[in-house]
Formats: C-alpha cells, sequence, structure tokens
C-alpha cells in the first residue's frame, strides 16, 4: 500500500471511517509509532475545514512539551467534528437489535451490519457474537438455519459469507420453474453441504 492511495477528507468526502482504517494499515505496514510523523501524515490527507479540528488536538505538556494526538484521538475528534460519531455502546446495542426483513437482501443487510461492527474497536467486537447476527438473520429462515447448523465456532466472517451464499442460491432456485418440493429439498441439501465445508475448513 502506497501513501498516495489514501483517500483525503475533506468538507465534501467525509467517510472518517474508510480514511482511519487505510492510514492505519499504511503506519502499520511501515511501522511507524512516532506520534508526531502520524500526526504529519494525517495533516497531509485532510483538506478543508477539518484541519482546523486536527490542529486544535496539539496541546503542550507541563514542560512545555508539545503533545500529538494519537491516530484514534484524530479519528474521534474528526467522526465528532462532522457529526459522525457514534458511542460503542450505542452501536453495540444498534447491532444487537438489528433485524432483517423476510424480503430483505442478505447480502445488503451484511453491508450495514460490517459497517457498524468496524467502527468498534477490537475489545468491544467481543461483544458481538455469531449469536447476536443469528438473532438479526431470523427472518432469513434459509439462511439462519446455515450459520445455525454451523455452529457457534465459526467467525462472525464465516457467518456472513455462510448467510450470503445460501442467500444468493435460494433466490437462484426460486427463478427456476421447479416444484415447492424440490426447491425444499435442493436447500436442506444445500444447507448441509455449505455446514460440511465450513466443519472441514476450520
Amino acid at each position: 500500500m502506497q501513501f498516495q492511495c489514501i483517500q483525503v477528507l475533506s468538507d465534501s468526502n467525509k467517510d472518517v471511517d474508510a480514511w482511519y482504517n487505510q492510514m492505519k494499515a499504511w503506519i502499520t505496514l511501515y511501522q511507524i509509532t512516532d506520534e508526531e510523523e502520524i500526526f504529519n501524515n494525517c495533516i497531509f490527507k485532510v483538506i478543508g475545514k477539518s484541519i482546523h479540528c486536527l490542529n486544535a488536538l496539539v496541546t503542550k505538556d507541563v514542560d512545555n512539551n508539545i503533545v500529538y494526538p494519537s491516530l484514534e484521538e484524530i479519528r474521534d475528534a474528526l467522526l465528532e467534528f462532522h457529526d459522525l460519531y457514534m458511542d460503542p455502546e450505542d452501536i453495540i446495542d444498534k447491532l444487537k437489535n438489528m433485524a432483517i426483513s423476510t424480503r430483505g437482501n442478505i447480502k445488503e443487510f451484511n453491508k450495514d451490519y460490517k459497517e457498524l461492527y468496524n467502527k468498534l474497536d477490537e475489545d468491544d467486537r467481543r461483544c458481538i457474537s455469531v449469536s447476536d447476527y443469528l438473532k438479526s438473520i431470523f427472518n432469513k429462515k434459509e439462511a439462519w438455519k446455515g450459520v445455525k447448523l454451523a455452529g457457534k465456532r465459526i467467525s462472525l466472517a464465516k457467518a456472513f459469507s455462510t448467510a450470503e451464499l445460501i442467500d444468493k442460491l435460494k433466490m437462484n432456485v426460486e427463478k427456476e420453474p421447479v416444484t415447492l418440493m424440490e426447491i425444499l429439498l435442493t436447500t436442506k441439501n444445500l444447507i448441509h453441504l455449505i455446514t460440511k465445508i465450513l466443519i472441514i475448513n476450520q
């Protein structure tokens, strides 16, 4: 990953989370730990009114030494500045209460689910389990059964992909002029097949 590939935050582009993930990936890749260097790199990738927000984060300690903010502090300040900040507890509550409708699209639902989930840090992500996700997709019976059969030991990422695959194939089956019994048998066999593949790949 090259520095020029990191997007620039502006008054029109306010995707702070994507910007933060790119910046974090870059400083991790190049093992940058100095907060002044991190701050200066952030300044290069922010234009418009947000610049004032970043400059306000630079302070001095009791010995008059300049103190630079961490990347996480910069992210949180930018989210608040653009009125995009959500408290982790609010995000967790929202995730636990999300629910897809019977006619909903699993892939689109997962996109929204993952967008919220990715706003949590690693510690807070532990509050969200496969069981929570199962409750969210309960109205999509086949996808729910597939993830349920795969077991609670699978990761959320596997749960997402399993549900999406089953939902996609179910929709493809329903487009074909087949009987209800054939649909039921195909769906049942599909769920068991995917579950076996997941168990083998664990």
